[in-house]
């Protein structure tokens, strides 16, 4: 069952339920079928000239084997003598006949062996006014489903001592979408930033700092400096392996508590999260909990002692301790080096151990790429294996909450790489689409405002590009196809917000639908109805593409509507209806431009 119906059996905040409920009950009355089944197999017609919703018959029969309709006692004649096995195609020109309009369903009509239903108009329009003139903000939420539930979301997660790459753009921004249609979803979130600030890079980094750093330009420009000392000793260690075997040495005492080296990495980390701060500022965007790697280090003899009683541990010649988890295929990953040093494996158990007795979460996010999902399978495997009750002496059967782990990956961004120096850093990202849209809104908005919106109107763009693929796919960086304000973008989901400005009309919240007759008012309601819907699409896949290109649809029926149905000049009970119309749809598109991290504009 989809989580539309799930949530329509109890309160939805979906228009479109109420039409489609009426769809399934008579349907069901005339089939046999049961309502809860019928109501799942409606579903949208590709082409507005069909109706609104369909039904593929056959479908909706397949249960009964080959078109025959379970038997069921009736007091009506004309469901009873659709009871019987009939042609497909000459059953749904039947069932269109039977079917009888009503307060919702206006005509139904037989295409082959779809079933199309045209909603009554002025019905719709009149229940999706109400509606958002209701709950405004909170259109399109659903606060009872996750209600008294929590969800930790690990994201973002840059490593110290290099820049914010926009590499680094993917993670962070679908985990502030997961966690604001999470906060729609009644949830409450708990945002971990959970740094990459420990591990044999930093000994590699520290190296490096010893000979080719500056401390000078390390309190000039922190980062970047620090960038280019990794970069330079990258290199050296991909043609010198004494390099590495140093970076090894000096991670080890790190881990072994040495204050020389430790004073070292501190200042790495705390310029490097200063660094950050003010770009995650840029883009609205908060975190509960700032954590990292070198926290789990004083849990790690902890998994170690837990992995050796449940009797995962398994020792290499060279001393190194790993699990087999061959039989999962999921090969045999190491959890200690033979120096006694930990891994990202070893760290994360302790993490994930150290946040369920922490948080106690009804679930967890990862927000990491797909580079990492054989880690991550790892990970969670351990992790079930752990808390399993299998061999305990309780009698109590406990869910384990290893299930509630859920690795949420990405696709990357071609074209960038950090150790070989070609990273492109989010900031000159920001900055260089900011400076285009200045030009832009310079002339129009004054020069105080500019840089303010341009910033806005940037970051829509980038974001926008992002979110207009599957999360799944890697897809090329590319600077021109970023920044192009042209076609579906992030600028010109903006530009559909900001120019549904106000009339000189007074909005009136009782303003009369009746009169809004016009295909383009009915249309763009209909698209207004099924934003709540689309929320749950989006949550249900974790899919912010989804919404990206409903707000795209939605955009585009704005602009047509904006075309016919004029407000100024018209009478005064048509200019509040169609203005109450445009107002319910600007409130719809802030409500998703939001959802997805934006800040809706209203000037541009």
């Amino acid at each position: 069952m989809s989580l539309i119906s799930q949530i329509s059996k109890h309160a939805s905040n979906s228009v479109l339920v109420n039409f489609k409920r009426a769809i399934a009950s008579q349907l069901s009355q005339l089939t046999g079928e049961p309502e809860t089944k019928t109501f799942e197999c409606i579903e949208l017609t590709p082409k507005k000239e069909f109706g609104q919703f369909a039904v593929i018959v056959p479908k909706l029969l397949a249960s009964s084997g080959g078109g025959q309709r379970k038997k069921r006692k009736t007091t009506n004649e004309k469901s009873a003598s659709l009871e019987q096995p009939k042609n497909p195609v000459e059953y749904t020109k039947e069932l269109a006949e039977k079917f009888q309009p009503d307060t919702f369903i206006a005509d139904t009509t037989p295409l082959g062996t779809y079933l199309n239903f045209k909603l009554q108009r002025i019905e719709l329009i009149r229940q999706v006014l109400d509606r958002v003139t209701r709950e405004r903000t909170s259109y399109g939420t659903f606060p009872k489903y996750g209600e008294d539930k929590t969800v930790l979301i690990d994201f973002s997660s840059p490593n110290i001592a290099k820049p914010f790459h926009a590499g680094h753009l993917k993670s962070t921004i679908l985990g502030n979408f997961l966690k604001k249609i999470h906060e729609a979803m009644g949830y409450k979130t708990i945002c971990v930033n959970y740094l990459g600030d420990w591990g044999k890079q930093y000994g590699l980094l520290s190296v490096g700092f010893n000979k080719f750093g500056s401390r000078e330009q390390l309190l000039q420009n922190p980062v970047y400096h620090l960038y280019d000392v990794y970069v330079r000793i990258c290199k050296e260690a991909s043609e010198d392996n004494s390099i590495s075997e140093e970076a090894n040495r000096c991670f080890k005492k790190m881990e072994d508590g040495d204050e020389s080296i430790l004073a070292l990495w501190r200042q790495f980390r705390e310029l490097s999260i200063t660094e950050y701060q003010p770009l995650y500022k840029r883009l609205n965007i908060s975190f509960d909990v700032y954590s990292g790697e070198s926290e789990t280090h004083k849990d790690i003899p902890k998994v170690i002692d837990l992995l050796r009683t449940k009797g995962l541990l398994q020792e290499q010649e060279d001393g190194s301790l790993y699990v087999d988890l061959e039989k999962y295929n999921l090969g045999s990953p190491v959890i200690k080096r033979h120096d006694e040093t930990s891994l990202y494996i070893t760290r994360d158990i302790a993490a994930a151990i150290d946040r369920k007795q922490k948080y106690n979460f009804d679930k967890m996010l990862y927000v990491v790429g797909v580079s990492q999902q054989i880690h991550f399978q790892r990970l969670f495997k351990i992790l079930e294996i752990l808390n399993s009750t299998e061999n305990d002496d309780s009698n109590k059967k406990q869910e384990n909450w290893a299930n509630q782990l859920q690795h949420i990956h990405f696709g990357l961004i071609n074209g960038m790489s950090t150790r070989k120096g070609t990273a492109v850093f989010l900031k000159d990202l920001l900055d260089n689409q900011q400076q285009q849209e200045d030009l832009e809104v310079l002339s129009k908005i004054g020069e105080a405002a500019a840089e303010k919106v341009a910033d806005i109107v940037g970051i829509s763009a980038v974001v926008i590009e992002d979110f207009s693929r599957d999360r799944q796919l890697d897809y090329d960086f590319s600077w021109e196809r970023m920044l192009d304000s042209h076609g579906n973008t992030g600028v010109y989901l903006q530009y559909a917000h900001a120019r549904l400005k106000k009339a000189d009309v007074k909005l009136n919240f009782s303003a009369d639908p009746k009169i809004l007759k016009d295909p383009e008012a009915f249309e763009l309601a209909f698209q207004i109805a099924q934003y709540p819907d689309v929320v749950l699409k989006s949550f249900d896949e974790s899919q912010p593409r989804i919404l990206t290109h409903y707000l795209f649809t939605l955009a585009h029926t704005i602009s047509q509507a904006v075309r016919v149905l004029r407000v100024k000049g018209m009478n005064q009970d048509l200019a509040e209806s169609r203005l109450l119309l445009f107002w319910a749809a600007k409130l719809t598109m802030g409500n998703g431009l939001r959802l997805l991290g934006l800040t809706p504009l209203e000037k541009m």
